[in-house]
């Protein structure tokens, strides 16, 4: 049978025997699939190595949280934040354009609220790619607090979003989740994915900024793929 965990948390360890994982890039939970033969389960650790045990049963399908995770002493507060270039998991180079486009959306969207620093499109996108320096430097670099990463997966009318957030002083990871919407819906998406790191990361909200986040409109997606093409070109040098 296949198993799917969502919504779990960050994957710190896991013991098993005789489990196929499958998952790309990103170290968390949210939407990866297990391979596991009937009648089998799997004791996983997390999140952030608190102790707190989950088991997947891969007959009935559930998810069973055991035992309660310790108290901990909060960080210091993260005042400032990058979102690092997202990757294209679409498996096409031609829809570079649209994980770029979300990449600039959700930087807009973390930089309207005041409480919070973020750093320019311009400046993270210099770290595009898989050979980027480590998140303490590249948070160095940019003098910030925390990094934003992840993917992109358009399919279809579908878009999902896997994004984790990174304390990037101790080199932690801090949260990860994945958001999918339809492509109508995408800048709810983004506002969805914007508010649950503003609430990771205790950045409180106006009452402005609540609503605005929670009340995008709906799109045109034919339409906004050709603004996310367009500028995705004109922000290319020219030959």
């Amino acid at each position: 049978p296949l198993l799917v965990a969502d919504g779990v948390g960050v994957l710190q360890r896991f013991e098993v025997v005789g489990l196929t994982v499958r998952f790309g890039g990103v170290t968390a939970l949210d939407g990866l699939e297990f391979s596991v033969p009937e009648g089998e389960t799997l004791g996983l650790i997390g999140p952030n190595g608190s102790g707190k045990t989950t088991f997947f049963n891969a007959v009935t399908g559930f998810v069973r949280p055991s035992g309660r995770a310790p108290e901990t002493t909060p960080g210091p507060a993260i005042r400032s934040i990058a979102v690092l270039p997202l990757d294209n998991y679409s498996g096409d180079a031609g829809q570079d354009y649209f994980a770029e486009g979300m990449t600039d959306e959700l930087t807009t969207q973390l930089a309207t609220i005041s409480r919070l620093r973020v750093i320019s499109r311009g400046s993270a996108m210099q770290f595009k790619g898989a050979d980027r320096p480590s998140t303490p430097e590249i948070a160095s670099r940019l003098g910030v607090d925390a990094l934003v990463e992840g993917s992109v997966l358009r399919s279809g009318e579908r878009v999902r979003i896997t994004a984790q957030l990174i304390d990037a002083r101790a080199d932690r990871h801090l949260w990860a989740r994945s958001f999918e919407r339809s492509a109508r819906d995408v800048l709810a998406l983004q506002g969805e994915l914007a508010s649950a790191i503003a609430r990771e990361i205790h950045a409180e909200l106006t009452p402005a900024e609540e609503s605005r986040l929670a009340s995008a409109p709906r799109i045109d997606p034919e339409a906004y793929d050709a603004y996310l093409r367009g500028r995705y070109f004109f922000n290319r040098p020219s030959d």
